[in-house]
């Protein structure tokens, strides 16, 4: 009887681990393969300088930037500035940066960062860096008042090649909306994490951040694969975020306060088990139970619901929505799909209202989307951006294409109800599938659950 056992119980364990291997074999790329990195070098001189919040929105910015490949003396340089036009003087604060190597799998990079308080509302300044014997050149950046509209964009995942038109993108972004509070980002802001791809993602940007802060969450393609995953340090070293998250994830999930909002991140590709998870849970919760604020809005990577065809996250929804729902979360902003997709949660009478859950992308890579009931409005085949102000009571959210055609349209009111303006606007469900006879299968497939949605 105990060698038929045996015998069983060593089948058995073969048959897992012949599964096993399987499985690792077919999701190798998926799970382990990092493409190689090509040797990069660092330049002397200060360069990819960015502007983060601290917790307090309305008093305190972070400096980071990079320059050469050893510490030297670092700072900045900044003033209080009464009229944005007046001509560059000589600074009135200094604040000293501290200073880290940070190497990669193909050079590295001596990183800084300085921190801004005391700042005041209201007030715009002017700042430079400086790393050993050289500086950049002035930079101005504008404290949004204590009382007034608080406006940004939201931007999904931007995932483009290195020859890509992201540049020509933001480019048009900064000439529309150039009175923003700030721009965030949900993740996957590159392809994947190397220097080329950070060198592309900085050009494209042209210049931005270092007026603008940027806030930003963690994507997938941010972490170099592997068991387990790890965030690229560059990451954490040129978005310097406030230190207020759970134990492990300090700078990669936090939160930050402005007169009416708290604005919270929450790092879903480092959750990668349960210890992680249940910090991440005790965290949320504690932070929404003490949050004196008319607004809240999460931004992460992960979707509650997923938009694209057979995705689910459902740690996200399980661990995370009961909290978003119990307190009153007003806005998810989410990236990782690919696709569009817009949800509002539903009273018992069917009613909407709060949270609405956002699945946004600007990336020319897109995904083949589901079509769930669920979701309330549905985009396939879609670059685009979110406009989000906030005014008093009022959260006015739009979504829009890369000319700025209106896409999606709805007012939150703080109090939790949402008035949807996009009935009149045609869903773009539309996908490109390619020739082969699987692709053409699949294309019939979705054609009729795209006119079952659209009730023909």
């Amino acid at each position: 009887m105990k060698r038929k056992t045996a015998r069983i119980s060593a089948f058995t364990l073969a048959v897992i681990l012949c599964l096993g291997g399987g499985l690792c074999i077919w999701k190798w790329d998926t799970w382990f393969h990092n493409p190689p990195e090509l040797p990069y070098a660092t330049p002397h001189s200060p360069d990819r300088i960015i502007l983060s919040l601290g917790e307090d929105a309305r008093t305190e910015r972070t400096v980071a930037w990079r320059c050469d490949t050893f510490l030297q003396a670092a700072r900045v340089e900044y003033y209080a500035l009464p009229d944005s036009n007046m001509p560059a003087v000589e600074p009135l604060y200094t604040a000293d940066a501290t200073g880290t190597v940070v190497p990669s799998r193909a050079g590295k990079s001596a990183f800084y960062q300085a921190r801004l308080g005391q700042l005041e509302s209201g007030h715009a300044y002017r700042y430079r860096v400086c790393c050993g014997n050289t500086h950049s050149g002035w930079h101005d950046f504008r404290i949004p008042p204590a009382h007034d509209t608080l406006d940004f964009l939201y931007i999904g995942d931007v995932q483009d090649k290195t020859d890509g038109n992201t540049g020509q993108f933001f480019h048009l972004l900064r000439e529309a909306y150039p009175g923003t509070a700030f721009w965030a980002f949900a993740g996957d802001i590159i392809e994947r994490p190397t220097d080329a791809y950070w060198s592309y993602w900085f050009s494209s940007m042209d210049g931005i951040p270092a007026s603008v802060p940027i806030l930003a969450a963690t994507g997938n393609h941010e972490y170099l694969k592997g068991l387990p995953k790890t965030l690229d340090t560059r990451w954490t070293h040129t978005f310097v975020n406030p230190g207020n998250g759970p134990q492990g994830f300090e700078g990669q999930t936090y939160y930050i306060d402005f007169p009416d909002l708290r604005y919270i991140v929450i790092d879903t590709d480092g959750i990668q088990g349960p210890v992680s998870l249940w910090r991440h849970r005790n965290w949320l919760k504690a932070v929404l139970e003490d949050n004196p604020k008319k607004w809240t809005i999460i931004m992460m990577h992960h979707p509650v619901h997923s938009v694209r065809s057979g995705r689910d996250n459902y740690y996200v929804r399980w661990t995370f929505r009961p909290l978003f729902e119990r307190y009153g979360v007003q806005l998810v902003l989410q990236g990782h799909d690919h696709g569009y997709s817009r949800i509002t949660t539903k009273t018992a009478e069917g009613e909407k209202t709060v949270p609405v859950y956002v699945v946004s992308s600007s990336s020319p890579k897109t995904y083949r989307i589901g079509f769930d009931p669920i979701h309330d409005r549905l985009g396939a085949n879609l670059q685009l951006y979110q406009h989000i102000r906030i005014t008093g009571d009022t959260l006015h959210y739009e979504s829009r294409t890369y000319d700025h055609q209106l896409y999606d349209d709805l007012l939150i009111t703080s109090s939790g109800t949402v008035i949807d303006r996009a009935g009149d606007i045609p869903e773009q469900l539309d996908y490109p599938f390619g020739n082969s006879p699987e692709e053409r299968e699949k294309a019939r497939a979705y054609e009729q659950e795209k006119n079952a949605r659209q009730g023909r």
